[in-house]
């Protein structure tokens, strides 16, 4: 069970490189309880997760449990969420201001996640090693 300010999702080992697990999660909406969970729209999804330098012995298929705290969550929410409205959101505004074409400024705006993202891209290794989960074997 998750304490105060751990994340824990549940899942199964889906193969081993090495000393690098590879963990296939469900990521679960937050309305999965709905009555009508499925006509909306949202839905589950299998997600892999890889974890790095694990002394832990398991098994491909094995029931284990993927931990991270929730301090890593929100980081992770920044960059993936706030950090890129944030800059399509000042590049239309300065953009806006200087040329008065909605438009134009848009079409920029949007296109300015381009950037972020080849940026993002090339600090991969290091947000990689920053993101660190860790693996418990389930009890069951």
């Amino acid at each position: 069970m998750a304490g105060k300010g751990i994340v824990e999702h549940s899942g199964i080992v889906d193969h081993i490189e090495g000393r690098n697990i590879f963990v296939k999660i469900l990521a679960q909406s937050a309305c999965i309880s709905c009555k009508l969970n499925g006509v909306c729209g949202t839905d589950t999804q299998e997600k892999i997760i890889e974890i790095s330098n694990v002394n832990t012995n398991v098994e491909p298929g094995e029931k284990v449990s993927v931990v991270m705290t929730e301090k890593l969550g929100m980081k992770a929410l920044f960059y993936g969420y706030l950090l890129p409205f944030l800059v399509v959101l000042t590049v239309l505004i300065i953009v806006l201001g200087v040329t008065n074409r909605e438009g134009l400024s848009g079409l920029i705006a949007v296109l300015s996640l381009a950037p972020y993202y080849a940026i993002l891209s090339l600090f991969k290794v290091r947000l990689k090693q920053s993101f660190q989960f860790n693996l418990h074997k389930s009890m069951q």
